[in-house]
């Protein structure tokens, strides 16, 4: 994964479970998400799932980087 070794977070994608177990006022932030057009929809997808209006998500793609 190419992560320090003192990093003690998770590592993995963004998934509605890692989202409730990591973020429990979820529903009431806003969301900034930021990447490949993959990795954007997958994140977005995942807030959606766990029932993230539209209006609390903003997106941004990099074209340039490979999913």
């Amino acid at each position: 994964h190419g992560v320090p070794q003192w990093w003690q977070g998770e590592v993995d994608r963004v998934t509605p479970a890692l989202i409730a177990r990591q973020i429990p006022d979820y529903l009431d932030r806003l969301f900034y998400v930021s990447g490949s057009a993959e990795m954007v929809r997958s994140t977005v997808g995942a807030l959606r799932a766990v029932g993230v209006h539209e209006r609390n998500i903003r997106t941004d793609y990099f074209s340039g980087l490979a999913s």
